[in-house]
């Protein structure tokens, strides 16, 4: 009997988890077990991607949970398909269904057959280059298009001849048997693998890969206002595809350096400020640095150790997932006083006159 995947299970999380939930545990996996890390596991990876597919997309999500879920329905037939009833079933509502699971009435892609792997890097930045945004070059080792053959996979000059193995559909039929019945679907061909076509020479460079491994730069634009542990998603920039099959996708996990002067929380922007004592009780106005230049602030008499003043409009722009709307956080500065450890005769004569003063 054919069980469909757990997905949540997969991703390890909850069935009432929320999209962001959803996203940030896939992360964590993919970052862990991509095939390209030592220790990664290429199996493990795309049945992350094939779990992540299905539950970022709310529709997809919706489908699945109505009745792709093994054990959840109300009869017990380990689909969750609570509403079949044999002899009496209206099959439209299961089509995608059949087509995510079975693959039933579709036609082979060779564009997906062969498809490029994804590639994950770690990039890391300044809060500086957070808040404006940066151009950031990265050196990545990966399968790219052969030129001697132009991602075809054969010598110059030479021709294809069909496959007879697939006789050029690219896959062949596989007899499943499910739940409903007998069913078949097309898996890619082993012989020309998905292509439909052979070359009649491959390529000397690439073997009829049609590509090639090779170090290459290449920019990436990190927006302003990322922030720690957001991945960002660069399409088709991953691994080139065989036999121009689509290429697999870039995503890049952003680690934000820690800064000497600020900390960020959210959207906003945290630093401190130290002040004199004397200052502290007659007031004063200071400099307070911002991550667009310093600004003037106005310190009223009597201000305590601790207060916090807010500086609007002066933290990072909106993160990627959160509402643009916002524009920018604020900055937060905490006020500190400075207590001298050593002073003057004459200081401290002065301020014992002045105890009794304040």
């Amino acid at each position: 009997m054919y069980m469909p995947k757990d997905y949540y299970k997969i991703l390890g999380i909850d069935r009432a988890a929320s999209q962001d939930e959803v996203k940030s545990a896939f992360r964590r996996l993919a970052h862990k077990h991509h095939p390209d890390k030592a220790g990664g596991d290429e199996s493990k990876f795309k049945e992350i991607n094939e779990a992540y597919s299905i539950l970022s997309d709310p529709e997809k999500r919706r489908r699945y949970d109505t009745f792709g879920s093994a054990g959840d329905g109300p009869h017990g037939n380990g689909f969750g398909f609570g509403n079949f009833q044999e002899g009496n079933a209206s099959f439209g509502d299961f089509g995608d269904i059949f087509n995510d699971f079975f693959g039933f009435g579709q036609q082979h892609d060779r564009r997906s057959a062969g498809r490029g792997k994804d590639v994950v890097v770690d990039v890391e930045v300044s809060l500086e280059e957070a808040f404006g945004g940066i151009n950031k070059q990265l050196v990545l080792t990966k399968h790219v298009s052969c030129d001697r053959c132009a991602g075809k996979g054969a010598e110059p000059g030479t021709a294809f001849t069909t496959c007879a193995a697939c006789q050029g559909r690219g896959g062949l039929e596989r007899v499943e048997q499910t739940f409903f019945g007998t069913f078949t679907r097309l898996t890619t061909c082993p012989t020309c693998r998905g292509r439909g076509e052979i070359p009649e020479k491959p390529c000397a460079t690439c073997r009829g890969d049609g590509r090639v491994r090779r170090s290459m730069k290449m920019d990436v634009a990190i927006p302003a206002g990322v922030d720690d542990g957001e991945t960002l998603k660069v399409e088709s920039a991953g691994e080139t595809g065989k036999y121009g099959a689509s290429a697999g996708d870039l995503f890049l996990n952003i680690h934000v350096k820690p800064h000497a002067v600020f900390h960020r929380k959210g959207n906003d922007i945290w630093t401190k400020a130290d002040i004199s004592f004397s200052n502290a009780i007659l007031g004063t106005k200071i400099d307070v640095p911002t991550l667009d230049g310093s600004v003037r602030l106005t310190i009223p008499p009597g201000t305590p150790a601790g207060k916090i003043f807010r500086l609007q409009g002066k933290g990072m722009p909106a993160s990627l997932g959160r509402s643009r709307a916002a524009a920018r956080g604020d900055e937060y500065v905490t006020v500190g006083i400075k207590v001298p450890t050593k002073i003057s005769k004459r200081a401290q004569k002065l301020l014992e006159e002045l105890e009794g003063e304040l």
